[in-house]
């Protein structure tokens, strides 16, 4: 067997499962992989791109670098890129209870969902790309930092974390 009837819900769980049996029968030992991807070209009912969470990330008609490294980022265990906007009067304010949070909020980052990119600093911390001692919190007051580039090896400080409100 080397198709399945296309179901005609959004049954993405099937298609996974059905996935998994073709490959295993056209001989891959699927227990020698820790993360697997589905794409498929549409699935009816499905008003998604991509979902992914635990081992798996389903692409629904988004073959696209963004929809899949988005997807996996959550295989990975991440969250969204979210941003906060404060404005005041229409023009930008300090952080406030009458801010504006956008949980696809962050354009610079693929968790964010605007554009293919990176993961966050944070995020590369968090998935061990980016040694903790070299993620710095800049504690208050005034400080320099000399950031290492990201593709040179042993830098002692990569990224600096600032937080936007009292510690």
């Amino acid at each position: 067997r080397t198709r399945f009837a296309k179901p005609t819900a959004c049954d993405y769980s099937r298609v996974s499962n059905e996935a998994m049996t073709l490959a295993r029968n056209a001989g891959y030992v699927t227990t020698n992989y820790q993360k697997f991807v589905f794409v498929f070209p549409t699935l009816p009912g499905c008003g998604w791109l991509g979902l992914g969470g635990g081992s798996y990330a389903w692409i629904n008609q988004a073959a696209t670098t963004l929809a899949i490294g988005h997807e996996l980022g959550h295989t990975f265990g991440l969250g969204h890129a979210s941003s906060l906007t404060c404005t005041s009067a229409g023009a930008n304010a300090s952080i406030s209870d009458t801010c504006t949070m956008s949980e696809y909020g962050d354009g610079y980052a693929i968790m964010g969902n605007a554009r293919t990119a990176h993961f966050t600093a944070s995020q590369k911390v968090d998935l061990g790309y980016i040694a903790s001692s070299a993620h710095k919190v800049h504690k208050g007051g005034t400080a320099t930092y000399t950031l290492s580039p990201l593709e040179t090896p042993g830098g002692a400080t990569y990224t600096v974390k600032i937080p936007a409100g009292p510690m």
